[in-house]
């Protein structure tokens, strides 16, 4: 019985596939007329481009350009150098608080938000890890004379 009741589930499962099949092929999608809309001339790029992270130290900053390398240690410890564009949107954090591009110094820990531009890396935020104080000095004893 439990042989009979089988091939009724498979035949079944087989005849409504089929229907199936036969209706998709009877009645095929109907094409739009509407055309896409088309994107302005010049811009090939997504309305948002997807962002990505980089971390690493500040390695060469060109003021004038704007542009700024960080150098980042690969888990094989090779160094790997790449080069971002601060644009006047780019907002910049020194710890929590807001910083400018001239307070970006070269050996200085950042986590860098960018997008991908034509070309180049352009930086939507760059947030500098402030540097833990250095403590002082142990005062030694002098040895009296």
């Amino acid at each position: 019985m439990n042989r009979f009741r089988r091939a009724r589930v498979f035949g079944a499962a087989a005849l409504s596939a089929g229907v199936i099949a036969y209706a998709a092929a009877q009645n095929p999608p109907a094409k739009s007329t509407e055309a896409p809309p088309a994107a302005p001339p010049g811009s090939s790029a997504p309305k948002h481009p997807r962002s990505h992270f980089f971390v690493g130290e500040v390695a060469e900053i060109v003021a004038g350009q704007t542009r700024f390398s960080v150098r980042e240690t690969l888990r094989d410890g090779a160094p790997k150098v790449t080069f971002f564009t601060a644009t006047p949107e780019t907002t910049v954090l020194r710890g929590k608080d807001r910083a400018t591009f001239a307070d970006l110094r070269v050996n200085d820990h950042v986590t860098i938000k960018y997008g991908e531009g034509v070309g180049e890396k352009q930086a939507i935020s760059i947030r500098i890890t402030p540097s833990a104080k250095p403590k002082p000095a142990p005062a030694s004893p002098t040895p009296p004379s």
